[in-house]
């Protein structure tokens, strides 16, 4: 097949021409940065509040630190500021929540102390206020803050059993897909929301959160799947499911098997 000539060359770039030009006015309507969510003053305020708060549950050392309720408080102020109904409810659950850790009986609560610890994580994350699923993730943690002040119940160690045999069954899968070259994302990510779906009727917020770490680490932000071939991203993301393998396997709290005692064995009578 023959080289196009350059005088075919110019007609086929003058008859593109008009595509081209359109194409370039519309890219920048496309790529328009979107409004941020809050007023930028506001933003920072709460950005700084929510460092205050961080800084106060994490240097509590086993007990209130002085400054934890007055973070929350102030907080709480900056919610009403904002004006949106996800932080409202959200400070309103950390400060319900917060009250609890006065009472001796519940102060140690695994469930209240992991439900604000997961809480200062995620506010902290850059840009938090402006993360694509910044309503859900608000949502998802002022309920877990709001079931951990319910009085512990009693688990059930059978459905416990048959829960851990499933989980365990999908943490297999994950690390198979992952072992595939290349790596597969999709299969990892079903697995994990298996688990989460599983979790869910049994209560279990803690193991519902380390899944949602496994998906958060497919994707960015933007949503674009991560790459997996980077040894750095398939480590970290190896670290997560260890983590909620981790957390699958405290669960499974069956007891030993003691083993059967020796027959007893008696001396033949003497003749």
């Amino acid at each position: 097949m023959s080289e196009p000539s350059d005088d075919e060359l110019d007609s086929a770039r003058a008859a593109l021409a008009p595509t081209l030009q359109a194409t370039a006015d519309i890219l920048p309507l496309v790529a328009k940065v979107r409004e941020p969510r809050f007023p930028t003053d506001k933003a920072e305020r709460w950005a700084a509040t929510v460092a205050r708060l961080n800084a106060a549950w994490t240097s509590r050392s086993g007990e209130l630190g002085a400054d934890l309720r007055p973070a929350v408080f102030a907080l709480c102020a900056e919610a009403i500021e904002l004006g949106d109904t996800g932080c409202l409810r959200l400070t309103e659950a950390l400060a319900g929540a917060t009250d609890l850790l006065e009472d001796p009986a519940r102060q140690d609560d695994p469930g209240i102390l992991a439900a604000i610890s997961a809480t200062c994580e995620w506010l902290t994350e850059d840009n938090a206020l402006e993360h694509p699923a910044f309503h859900e993730r608000t949502r998802h943690l002022a309920e877990r803050l709001e079931h951990s002040q319910k009085p512990p119940a009693a688990r059930n160690p059978t459905l416990d059993a048959l829960f851990v045999d499933e989980a365990m069954e999908q943490i297999a899968l994950m690390h198979d897909a992952l072992d595939l070259l290349p790596p597969d994302a999709y299969a990892i990510r079903t697995a994990a929301e298996e688990i989460e779906a599983l979790a869910e009727p049994l209560n279990l917020p803690d193991l519902i959160d380390r899944a949602r770490l496994v998906v958060a680490r497919l994707f960015s932000h933007a949503g674009q799947q991560s790459d997996l071939d980077n040894p750095a991203i398939a480590d970290d993301l190896l670290a997560r499911i260890d983590f909620l393998a981790d957390g699958i396997a405290e669960l499974d709290s069956a007891p030993p098997e003691v083993p059967s005692p020796a027959p007893i064995v008696f001396p033949p009578p003497r003749r």
